[in-house]
């Protein structure tokens, strides 16, 4: 099961607390320490240090979007 982003959070729990906004979610869920989705391990894994090239070399990343 994923946690939910705070819009998500949000907008399944406004109809129950009307007068509740996002800024006072976030303060709520920060009070708790649940405020940050935990980190997937997936996620950690993938990040890597760019290997090591001699100096002058220009390095560029081309990507489509």
């Amino acid at each position: 099961m994923r946690p939910l982003p705070l819009d998500d959070v949000l907008y399944t729990i406004q109809p129950t607390i009307p007068h509740l906004t996002r800024s006072s979610l976030h303060r709520r869920l920060q009070r708790h320490d649940m405020s940050q989705r935990p980190q997937v391990e997936s996620e950690a894994s993938a990040k890597r240090k760019f290997k090591a090239y001699p100096t002058g070399y220009f390095h560029i990343d081309i990507a489509e979007v």
